[in-house]
């Protein structure tokens, strides 16, 4: 059973998106939410933690996003060629 909220259907939308859609937290609240994830790295700390990546791959995608302006992780790895851990 989906939930309809403004914007789609539960299914259809973030978790993060939910909260604010349904009244759980603010868009102020949302934004820090977003200002901690981002500033934290939790999705690298993640991944290193489930030795799914090393700390030094993370250093270096880090390092190139930081000399290549706005570019997301993801288009970061695979323009470096990235390769799980298991295949380092």
């Amino acid at each position: 059973m989906s939930m309809t909220v403004s914007g789609g259907t539960v299914s259809d939308i973030s978790f993060d998106r939910y909260l604010v859609d349904s009244g759980f937290i603010t868009e102020d609240e949302h934004e820090k939410i977003l200002q901690i994830y981002k500033e934290n790295n939790l999705t690298g700390k993640i991944a290193i933690e489930h030795n799914f990546i090393k700390q030094e791959n993370l250093d270096d995608v880090i390092s190139y996003q930081g000399r290549h302006g706005n570019i997301k992780f993801g288009e970061a790895a695979v323009t470096m060629h990235f390769k799980r851990n298991r295949n380092i």
